[in-house]
């Protein structure tokens, strides 16, 4: 690629590109497996201009993306960083927590925001790894209230059975970072 990127991964909703000092990750809609957890159409009309590496890019609002991060990490990653943190405690706002309901997101978002205060009172460090059972409560809740996860929660089942899902999966549970 003219930027010096190279896809790493490429799924079903995203495709992933590396160069050494980054990693860009490009969604139609948020995913894991194949499982859409945020309808990528209804956030892109919370789309903006902004700059990258000397580029003109689309990006989101600010508050949108504290509401990806979060369920992000939350949904696709069950690890909360540092930078979720500092994404989420600086552009979370009144309209991402309206907008988490719209998108039946509220539930990872009202996590990530008890993981923050947990960060700053010296409970938990970062990288926090979301326990099993309350990623699996949390994925459940997910499928049973949001029509269009449920609707592709049959994707996940495919990608466990190959060489690389069952990497991914096994990553879930022991990794402690990404």
């Amino acid at each position: 690629m003219e930027l010096g990127y190279n896809i790493a991964v490429k799924d079903s909703y995203c495709i992933t590109f590396v160069k050494s000092d980054s990693i860009i990750d490009l969604y139609v809609h948020p995913s894991l497996g194949g499982m859409i957890f945020i309808d990528g159409g209804k956030l892109l009309e919370y789309k903006c201009l902004r700059e990258f590496n000397g580029v003109e890019i689309i990006s989101l609002e600010s508050y949108v993306e504290a509401l990806v991060s979060a369920a992000h990490a939350i949904y696709k990653e069950r690890i909360y960083t540092l930078n979720d943190y500092f994404t989420v405690k600086e552009w979370a706002t009144e309209e991402t927590f309206k907008l988490a309901k719209k998108l039946r997101c509220t539930s990872s978002l009202n996590l990530v925001v008890k993981i923050n205060e947990a960060f700053e009172e010296g409970l938990v460090e970062a990288p926090y790894k979301i326990p099993v059972t309350t990623w699996a409560k949390l994925l459940v809740r997910k499928i049973i209230n949001d029509p269009l996860t449920r609707s592709t929660s049959k994707n996940l089942v495919s990608p466990i059975g190959s060489k690389r899902g069952l990497k991914l999966l096994k990553s879930k549970f022991i990794r402690e970072t990404y």
